[in-house]
């Protein structure tokens, strides 16, 4: 493999970290470069040197390496358990701290470094958190010797280069797991939301997924968000206006509080309603807004186990309450459970006694404004 020039190699460094993350075939141009025949790159524990099987290899017998150094040594990492392992950024070699003779001592040069011909490596730390460090060791073949201070000042011109670059692909894995995370707790919300910056619309959830899809009266045009209907489209493209998520054409501030929107459906005399939420500072250089869009149509959905350990109500008076909250008569919910309406009746004076109301209508507000809805 011909080796990559310093430039071109660190180029390659940062795009192993932000873009394709192949680390594998980045061992071998760094092999190449400083002068080594093999290299690993894996996971460590600190406090006692074991070592991770998440590991990538170049130029090494792997069924002979991994087998017998996993089986027999839980990857013990035979410098590192000396005592010492290199700070991020900082390289050493085996021989810098681990004399050749005392290193043939070792159960596992014999069982995995001597028969694959390793004794001395270049090592560095690339990442450590907590306990754990992400770890790279270049191997010299025995027949070209130890590693000289040229072979180390090579790898150390592009320690700085690998740690950052290694800090920035933990920091996008990070981003995509909380962005995963953020988007199911909005999938339990009875909403489509947008997040809407300088007139582009991103969906954040599954309702705003499907809102985009077959023809509700809402469109995604150019990445932007827009209404089939003319009046309904000016109205909401005032309320991102106003919260901040578009290029404000008046000379005003920001809302501060939710601006509402309706928005009108081909298939219902029943608009969609929204509103606009600003998100940052008016003052912010990219201002942003979320959009709330609803469907009246779609009845809120009550866990009848919440209501109950809320409202100290049985279960039985849970679910008539629920049922109340979503809409449903005492008459309506009795022939649906298969029950008389008296008991319907009985069991609704019990819930409006423990809740404290007297009218239906009171314990439907009561829960809209204490229970949250969550999606089936």
């Amino acid at each position: 493999m011909d080796a990559l020039s310093h430039d071109d190699l660190v180029s390659e460094i940062y795009a192993t970290g932000s873009e394709h993350h192949d680390w594998h075939a980045l061992l071998g141009q760094l092999a190449g470069f400083v002068g080594a025949r093999s290299g690993m790159m894996g996971i460590s524990d600190v406090s006692t040197g074991s070592g991770s099987p998440q590991v990538h290899s170049f130029g090494l017998d792997n069924s002979l390496l991994f087998e017998r150094w996993q089986d027999e040594f839980n990857f013990e990492d035979c410098w590192a358990s000396q005592g010492y392992v290199p700070q991020e950024g900082e390289v050493l070699s085996g021989t810098q701290f681990l004399d050749p003779d005392k290193l043939r001592q070792l159960p596992i040069y014999k069982a995995v470094l001597n028969p694959i011909q390793i004794d001395d490596c270049l090592m560095t730390s690339l990442l450590t958190t907590g306990t754990r460090v992400m770890y790279l060791s270049l191997y010299q073949n025995r027949a070209a010797g130890y590693f000289e201070n040229e072979h180390r000042a090579r790898l150390q011109a592009l320690a700085p280069h690998l740690v950052r670059a290694a800090r920035l692909e933990q920091q996008l894995r990070q981003s995509r797991v909380q962005e995963r995370i953020q988007r199911a707790a909005l999938d339990e919300i009875d909403l489509a939301i947008f997040l809407v910056r300088d007139l582009q619309a991103k969906p954040l959830n599954s309702l705003a997924d499907e809102l985009l899809l077959g023809d509700t009266g809402i469109l995604h045009q150019g990445g932007a968000l827009r209404a089939s209907h003319p009046a309904s489209n000016a109205q909401l493209q005032e309320a991102i206006e106003a919260a901040g998520g578009g290029r404000t054409r008046l000379a005003r501030q920001s809302a501060t509080c939710a601006t509402p929107f309706a928005i009108r459906r081909p298939d219902s005399n029943t608009p969609r309603t929204g509103w606009v939420v600003p998100v940052s500072e008016p003052s912010s250089a990219s201002p942003n807004g979320l959009a709330a869009i609803a469907d009246p149509d779609q009845r809120p959905e009550f866990a009848s186990e919440t209501i109950s350990r809320l409202f100290g109500l049985t279960a039985s008076e849970a679910r008539l309450a629920a049922a109340i909250a979503s809409g449903e008569t005492p008459k309506e919910y009795a022939k649906r459970v298969g029950i008389s309406d008296h008991t319907a009746r009985w069991t609704l004076k019990q819930v409006q006694s423990k809740l404290g109301t007297h009218r239906q209508l009171d314990i439907a507000s009561l829960l809209i404004r204490a229970v949250p809805r969550v999606r089936s």
